[in-house]
């Protein structure tokens, strides 16, 4: 049922024009220029001023309760989606099909998703099924699988992040769960100074951090080789936890999440 439930979601997008695809060298994604020409993306992804990036960390692939993955599609959309619709944001994550942000939503949702572009951003030679949901999907060819060199791939994908971002905007993370290259991704956001909010109750990663953050240490035990980054990490004050099981309606967390990104765009 789970994995159904992941597979129906996966369709294009009925309020936005045909997704725009292109695989190329990540190389090429350092010119503004090639942004417009070689990969053909819209003017307003790359516009003068900048724009405004949320950007989602993990995937669902791995969520073994329907029940948590239920409310954390139903977070995003009425609290990620809504915010990033007011502030003129653009989404980017992993560009995978099961990404937790790959969500149908309900028909008075339509302005969200014809305002929003969401921008997949995926190594060469993945295995898994991209999303088709995505407004655009950027294929980095010279990278081969998701083992390839993480770090660097995650590197690139914040670099790119800063230079949609322009001198007057910002940007900032959502993690949920676990994925690939999750930890890389997260470590890099944090060495750039881009804040993190952290989904308590989504699972894997997540949890770990909220975990480690309530303790301010970073146990050996859970994470291994990447003790000393997850300590840079606590230490870079750039993680902020949302208890998704928190007290409150659940009319008052979406409101909270969407609060907390919004603030963190102004």
């Amino acid at each position: 049922p789970l994995a159904a439930a992941l597979a129906k979601v996966n369709v294009p997008c009925v309020y936005r024009s045909e997704q725009r695809c292109v695989e190329c060298h990540s190389r090429n994604l350092e010119y503004r220029a090639l942004h417009l020409k070689y990969l053909r993306l819209d003017k307003s992804l790359v516009r003068k001023n900048g724009r405004h990036i949320v950007v989602l960390i993990g995937d669902a692939a791995t969520i073994s309760s329907e029940g948590v993955l239920a409310k954390l599609r139903n977070l995003f959309l009425y609290g990620i989606l809504g915010a990033a619709s007011y502030s003129e944001a653009t989404l980017v994550d992993s560009g995978l099909a099961t990404s937790w942000g790959v969500c149908q939503p309900a028909p008075s949702m339509e302005d969200y998703c014809r305002n929003v572009m969401h921008v997949g951003v995926t190594p060469g030679g993945v295995v898994e099924a991209l999303s088709k949901w995505h407004s655009h999907q950027i294929i980095m060819n010279d990278f081969d699988s998701w083992d390839d060199r993480p770090r660097d791939a995650a590197w690139t994908k914040f670099a790119l992040v800063r230079r949609v971002n322009g001198r007057r905007c910002r940007a900032v993370c959502v993690l949920a769960n676990d994925g690939h290259a999750a930890l890389d991704e997260a470590y890099a956001a944090c060495a750039e100074g881009i804040p993190i909010v952290v989904m308590k109750g989504s699972g894997g990663l997540a949890d770990d951090l909220a975990a480690a953050l309530a303790i301010g240490n970073a146990p050996s035990s859970v994470f291994g080789d990447w003790t000393g980054r997850v300590q840079e990490m606590l230490a870079s004050r750039c993680l902020y936890v949302f208890d998704m099981d928190g007290e409150g309606s659940e009319h008052k967390k979406r409101a909270t999440l969407m609060a907390m990104v919004r603030c963190h765009l102004m």
